[in-house]
């Protein structure tokens, strides 16, 4: 009686679900690597973001038109968000704000900055 038991016990499905679990595992794991690159604001086109990996291995963003001023800062992946969170200062503004990203698809940012209650989101675009 055990016997038929094994027999129809097949491990094809157990395989099968093992690997699903694991390429959507991988296809939703974020690195820095996706959010380096150019970047255009949807809202103001002709600004340019430069995302790129500081010497302490964390992430940082300037304006193209002022590359000696960070505009992002110490842009770190949080697995329980699967955000990047760190700071901004708005090149023509004197505040630091709390800044999420979030990698909506390869080619599209969603950026939320926070003070106190005040929210702002913006979306970027990479350049191609």
């Amino acid at each position: 009686m055990l016997v038929p038991i094994v027999k129809r016990f097949s491990l094809l499905p157990l395989f099968a679900f093992t690997l699903l679990l694991l390429v959507a595992n991988n296809a939703s794991s974020q690195s820095a690597k996706d959010i380096l690159g150019h970047w255009k604001s949807v809202e103001h086109p002709d600004k340019l973001v430069e995302i790129y990996v500081g010497k302490d291995a964390l992430c940082y963003g300037r304006e193209v038109s002022t590359p000696n001023k960070n505009m992002l800062k110490q842009l770190q992946y949080n697995e329980a968000t699967k955000t990047f969170s760190g700071t901004m200062s708005p090149p023509d503004k004197d505040i630091t704000l709390s800044v999420n990203i979030s990698v909506l698809n390869h080619d599209t940012l969603k950026l939320v900055a926070k003070k106190f209650f005040v929210t702002k989101t913006m979306l970027f675009v990479r350049k191609k």
